[in-house]
């Protein structure tokens, strides 16, 4: 087990439970306004509006709940060990990224 994945098996679970959903909610939220139109002859379309509270109220139930979050100071010391970002290394990092990755590479190709 790596030392952050240990860490993180600490952190009350509801709290990570909510980060990994957070995703699927904004997910949801966009297909819910992009799928849904606001009118139907020229009325509010209520429906939208129902699904949009029903994902919104959710989430609101984990705002309602304290996290008891302690400080980590071995995984506060590891992430202040990483270098500050600059254009160069970004370019360095893309460059790499294509190199492994290339552009309309197929999934085979890839190692």
């Amino acid at each position: 087990m790596t030392f952050f994945s240990s860490k993180i098996q600490t952190f009350n679970f509801v709290f990570c439970f909510f980060f990994q959903k957070i995703g699927v909610y904004l997910a949801d939220l966009t297909f819910i306004d992009d799928g849904n139109p606001n009118l139907i002859e020229g009325l509010i379309n209520f429906s939208k509006r129902r699904l949009d509270y029903n994902v919104i109220s959710e989430i609101q139930l984990y705002q309602n709940k304290p996290f008891n979050l302690g400080e980590f100071p071995e995984l506060k010391s590891k992430l202040l060990e990483f270098p500050e970002p600059s254009e160069v290394a970004e370019k360095e990092l893309y460059e790499t990224s294509l190199k492994l990755e290339p552009r309309g590479a197929e999934r085979s190709q890839i190692e």
